[in-house]
């Protein structure tokens, strides 16, 4: 049996997520902790991001049909991309999107689809 899961107080959490460190991206962070030259860290969220902004652009005609189904998996796909790469607020994003949208909440979704989108545009701009 698993513990009950509050999607408002992870919803909540993402917003305290911090986008940078003191003096390191979150790139150069990632990097350091998994022990890899920056520049192939930034190679692999380059492609990364690629494939998530054109799952975004999947998950919005997807809300147009209220494929609340199909917007969990390609959710899911995201999360664990961002998730193998330590991308914690991505991570944590594309679960919650996850969540709701087999909730089938659709103001839910609709803002966790524009988080998602701040987020990866972020991480272009740290590129």
């Amino acid at each position: 049996m698993s513990k009950p899961f509050y999607i408002e107080a992870m919803i909540k959490s993402t917003e305290n997520i911090p986008r940078e460190r003191e003096h390191m991206s979150t790139i150069e962070t990632i990097a350091a902790q998994l022990g890899f030259a920056l520049n192939d860290v930034k190679t692999i969220i380059h492609v990364l991001l690629q494939e998530a902004d054109i799952s975004v652009l999947k998950i919005e005609e997807m809300f147009k049909r209220h494929a609340w189904e199909q917007i969990a998996l390609e959710a899911h796909s995201i999360k664990g991309s961002a998730s193998n790469m330590q991308l914690s607020e991505l991570t944590e994003l594309s679960t919650a999107l996850e969540i709701v949208a087999e909730q089938q909440d659709p103001q839910q979704v609709e803002m966790l689809i524009n988080n998602i989108k701040s987020s990866l545009q972020q991480l272009h701009q740290q590129l």
